[in-house]
């Protein structure tokens, strides 16, 4: 749906989930939540939070009023807390590093709780005793989260919140151009090679100018396999696309790599087999 609004969207999608879940289920679909726009940015740092998971924004401004650390002593100092992130590898907080500074912040600050829930990170060593103490209930963290922090003007250090909060646990804004998606692929650690490799499909399509757009992501092979009350999707949908199981959009499968085939076993030898052979 191009060079649309927010309500043009939220209508075509209630009346679609309605009319489908009454006509062929016989379900009426109660009232859809609608949040108010100052709560929406407060709670979840965007106008259109992904509600799939409970992950909210911790206001934390008067919790750090009195910091000795510099960068919290700002008007606004909020944060988001990712459950099980503590167990992320170094290159992957890096990676969230590279990420918020490519959205114009200086970084996206953290701290871990590990699984005894002892305090860690770069952040917390420059807190005071008191501020180490309560911040996991200050935040509603438990021990193997991570916690993020964003400080600054309010609504900078929400929205940079909010995106990292959607990154955590949902889908995002569509990406329409080309650019764009690149920066996401140098996160993700693909060269521009690999890129094209995999994708070169979406990179072509963003030459030729895609609006800014919005959509309805249902998914309609899992709807409709819950309308159906099929117990598997191969019972609703084509698969594979063609006789040959391969798809025409998107060139798949490709070739995969020798370290992709290690990962997947698809080369492995059973034990007895490999026995006989030996």
């Amino acid at each position: 749906m191009s060079f649309v609004d927010q309500d043009d969207v939220i209508d075509v999608g209630e009346a679609v989930v309605r009319a489908l879940w009454s006509g062929v289920a016989g379900h009426d679909i109660p009232p859809i939540q609608r949040i108010a726009y100052a709560d929406a940015m407060r709670r979840y740092g965007t106008d259109k939070p992904d509600l799939r998971f409970a992950v909210e924004l911790v206001e934390l401004t008067d919790y750090f009023a009195d910091t000795p650390f510099r960068v919290f002593q700002a008007p606004y100092v909020g944060a988001v807390v990712m459950p099980g992130g503590a167990s992320q590898l170094r290159r992957a907080f890096d990676a969230w590093q590279e990420w918020a500074k490519q959205r114009g912040a200086r970084g996206l600050a953290y701290v871990v709780f590990n699984e005894t829930g002892e305090l860690s990170g770069p952040v917390a060593k420059n807190l005071s005793e008191p501020e180490r103490q309560g911040l996991a209930a200050a935040t509603g963290a438990e021990p193997g989260d991570c916690v993020f922090f964003a400080a600054g003007v309010a609504s900078q250090a929400r929205q940079l919140l909010g995106a990292a909060r959607d990154e955590i646990g949902g889908g995002s804004i569509r990406i329409h151009r080309g650019d764009g998606q690149q920066q996401v692929f140098e996160i993700l650690g693909l060269s521009q090679e690999q890129a094209e490799q995999k994708f070169g499909f979406l990179l072509e399509a963003f030459k030729y100018g895609p609006p800014p757009h919005g959509g309805i992501a249902f998914g309609w092979d899992r709807i409709c396999m819950l309308l159906a009350g099929a117990a598997s999707l191969r019972d609703v949908i084509a698969f594979p696309k063609t006789g040959g199981g391969y798809d025409p959009l998107t060139s798949a499968p490709e070739p995969i790599t020798a370290e992709q085939r290690a990962e997947a076993g698809v080369d492995a030898v059973p034990e007895a087999e490999a026995d006989e052979l030996g």
